[in-house]
């Protein structure tokens, strides 16, 4: 029992001196002396992880519209009402995917995503036949 106890408590120490060097090299901020941040990083630790899986799914919808049917058209009244009838009005009556798919005229893609977070080299195109496309079978379909 002691030998796995050691085990782990060296594990948590090993962790704390990557997180610590990490978070200097990125943000120029070291942890805080005698505190361990990943014990008390509230979105891992309180059942927030299946929530944030969903918080990113909505930003890849999000970006895909943007670079799909905004982009360079913010205030286009055609692009706004478009989107006014695919999916604000329709809301609630019909399942989200079916919306979003309707509105991007296929199925959505994490392409745009990646491009908005600098994941890509920049080659992003709408031809959806050259894109990772989302497999229908897949995606999460809400009641």
């Amino acid at each position: 029992m002691h030998k796995i106890s050691f085990s782990f408590f060296c594990n948590i120490l090993k962790r704390l001196h990557e997180w610590d060097k990490v978070s200097r090299e990125v943000t120029g901020v070291g942890a805080v002396p005698g505190t361990n941040f990943c014990a008390s990083f509230g979105h891992l630790m309180h059942g927030y992880d299946a929530g944030y899986y969903g918080y990113m799914m909505s930003n890849t919808y999000a970006a895909d519209m943007f670079y799909s049917k905004f982009k360079g058209k913010v205030l286009d009244p055609d692009v706004g009402m478009e989107y006014r009838k695919r999916i604000l009005e329709p809301g609630g009556s019909k399942d989200a995917m079916d919306l979003l798919v309707d509105f991007l005229g296929r199925e959505p893609t994490i392409d745009a995503f990646l491009r908005d977070k600098g994941l890509d080299d920049g080659a992003v195109d709408n031809d959806a036949s050259k894109q990772a496309v989302m497999q229908p079978q897949k995606r999460a379909r809400f009641a």
